[in-house]
């Protein structure tokens, strides 16, 4: 029996939850929190990390939660999760998450070959630690959400700067196609000093 393919709703819900695992995974991998601050869960065939820390879960929901509503507008052209030195304050690493709304015509792939594209970008964001500096020092992290000019923002909510790498290095990962929505990922990260 074929499962049928993922509706626009399905879709976005599969991204959100996506971006959700993508982010612990990335906070987790890069030690931006004590590992023993994470759960394993298993998702996609894989062994993933999530926060177990309230006030970090909190944040991550209600972000993701706004995100799904911009998402389902349209409005969304990019996530960034940017990894910063706290002392001095400076960006380390940007894994951006460019979100492309394909044209309504475009094939929705069921959850079974979605899910299966997510694992394979999951397993080259745990490999990403093999060529990515170690991050010496406390770092922290920043969540931004490129939206459309005319996408109204809650009140709690703040414009940033981009917090852009200073000649970084780039690595583009792999794409997942949800049929009404590609998400590509790329990470740029400032290089080892002297290389």
């Amino acid at each position: 029996m074929s499962q049928a393919p993922l509706n626009l709703s399905g879709t976005t819900d599969h991204i959100v939850e996506f971006f959700g695992y993508c982010i612990n995974s990335i906070l987790y991998q890069r030690g931006v929190y004590p590992s023993e601050q994470f759960t394993q869960v298993s998702k996609y065939g894989l062994a993933l990390y999530v926060t177990s820390e309230a006030r970090l879960k909190e944040y991550l929901s209600h972000v993701l939660g706004q995100l799904r509503n911009w998402l389902n507008g349209e409005q969304v052209r990019k996530l960034v999760l940017v990894i910063c030195s706290v002392e001095p304050k400076e960006s380390l690493e940007r894994w951006v998450f460019s979100i492309d709304q394909s044209p309504s015509g475009s094939t929705a792939p069921t959850a079974a070959v979605l899910g299966q594209e997510c694992a394979a970008l999951m397993r080259q964001i745990f490999a990403s630690v093999s060529f990515l500096p170690l991050l010496e020092g406390a770092c922290t992290f920043d969540l931004l959400i490129y939206t459309d000019i005319e996408t109204s923002v809650p009140g709690q909510w703040e414009e940033s700067t981009p917090k852009y790498i200073l000649h970084p290095s780039d690595v583009k990962l792999r794409s997942i196609n949800a049929g009404a929505k590609t998400v590509g990922v790329d990470v740029q990260y400032k290089p080892r000093a002297g290389v």
